[in-house]
């Protein structure tokens, strides 16, 4: 998404799963940060142990730091952001997000399975 760009691509299915599997993606943009690039890295492991789960993802200084920036009365009354959609809703965070207009525009490569059904 930091991108605006699939990090995988290929012209069919069998492409992409290869591609998927050496783990090799174009860089991040470097307007980025450092701890963005080594987040979106550690969520793009080809290991499935090597990926942090949501806990995980929810004690990382990064985002320990926007969630005091973004949610700070809110942190100091929950430790996670379970049942806190409302303190989301009403954040600036929202508020931040930019889409490409082209986002919904990209094509996938088409399916070459069979559907069960």
């Amino acid at each position: 998404m930091c991108a605006l760009v699939p990090p995988f691509r290929a012209e069919d299915m069998n492409g992409l799963f290869k591609r998927v599997l050496k783990g090799q993606y174009p860089p991040i943009p470097s307007h980025y940060s450092m701890d963005m690039r080594q987040l979106i890295k550690s969520l793009l492991q080809v290991e499935p142990s090597g990926r942090p789960d949501c806990n995980g993802i929810l004690t990382m200084p990064i985002i320990q730091k926007r969630i005091k920036k973004y949610f700070a009365e809110k942190s100091e009354a929950k430790t996670c952001l379970e049942d806190d959609a409302e303190a989301f809703n009403d954040s600036e965070l929202l508020r931040t997000i930019k889409l490409s207009k082209n986002l919904f525009k990209m094509k996938l490569p088409k399916s070459t399975y069979e559907p069960n059904f």
